[in-house]
């Protein structure tokens, strides 16, 4: 299992979660392209997820899921070390490849970087690093690093910053956490970031983009495609219904946790109206609707 990157950011700061962001901003500065086929940054990254590859699907939403528990526990971190603030940041996830740990880690605007009403990907600057284990999940002691991001980084944070630019032009009340991950596009010549904007009330939409990187240095990131998971006011009402088939990694999330919160299959209608299910016993999508409960002899 690949490292994966998650930012998780709201589009508008909240007293009650430790989230923020940069504000404007979709475009990449003039440093974030690749100054060669071969240049010493650009590590393997895992194929493109095809739309169709169930096991495939199923396996990125078990991901998500522990990206969405990893940010709840960092979010609890920041609070307590950081608390209330005005700083415009966003907070970056990485799962380890076993799967039993990972880490948060927050980075940050200054004021003067701002002064532009922009935040530029390789502004930002490192904050407090919170490592994480799972089951149970629990937080270390947190990190202060310091310094930037390397070239990487910036274009998952460029990307970013495009995708949100992107829906709030459009969809300026929604709210959303966004989780990105890193391929290599279908074509085998692009390098991509795909990014799941998660609706984080049931007022917004699930929607993922694919951002393209920019191929030089003077060009900027380009929204690929897009496509709509879960509407706005379906995200938790059952069985969960997407235009999607056969059902994308985020709807897959979103039925195991409410699965796993409620200890029920939950069930799950895709884009042709097959039926699925997700089993919290065995923790695996099915194909079929969920078994009717039986009745108790009396």
């Amino acid at each position: 299992m690949p490292i994966v990157l998650l930012l998780a950011l709201a589009c508008e700061k909240s007293k009650t979660r430790a989230s923020s962001e940069p504000e404007g901003g979709g475009e990449a500065n003039g440093e974030l392209g690749y100054s060669d086929a071969s240049s010493s940054d650009l590590a393997t990254l895992p194929a493109a997820l095809a739309d169709d590859d169930l096991d495939g699907n199923a396996a990125r939403a078990e991901i998500l899921w522990k990206l969405q528990r990893a940010m709840r526990v960092g979010e609890r971190v920041f609070a307590a070390n950081v608390g209330v603030t005005t700083t415009k940041f966003v907070a970056v996830g990485r799962i380890d490849p076993g799967g039993g740990s990972g880490e948060i880690e927050f980075w940050r605007w200054n004021d003067e970087q701002l002064a532009d009403g922009q935040a530029s990907a390789d502004e930002a600057q490192r904050w407090l690093l919170v490592p994480i284990t799972f089951d149970p999940d629990t937080a270390m002691d947190p990190l202060k690093p310091e310094g930037g991001p390397d070239a990487e980084q910036s274009r998952i944070l460029a990307a970013i910053l495009l995708a949100r630019a992107t829906l709030e032009r459009e969809l300026p009340a929604a709210r959303f956490d966004v989780y990105a991950f890193r391929e290599q596009a279908a074509s085998g010549k692009l390098r991509q970031t795909r990014i799941y904007m998660l609706g984080s009330n049931n007022d917004s939409p699930d929607v993922e983009l694919i951002i393209t990187d920019a191929a030089k240095r003077n060009k900027s990131p380009s929204v690929a495609s897009r496509r709509t998971h879960l509407d706005a006011g379906k995200l938790s009402t059952l069985p969960l219904t997407t235009a999607i088939t056969p059902p994308g990694p985020s709807t897959i999330m979103r039925a195991r946790a409410i699965a796993n919160a409620t200890s029920k299959p939950t069930e799950i209608t895709d884009g042709s109206s097959n039926a699925w299910h997700f089993d919290p016993v065995t923790s695996a999508l099915v194909q079929g609707p969920a078994p009717k409960p039986s009745k108790k002899k009396k």
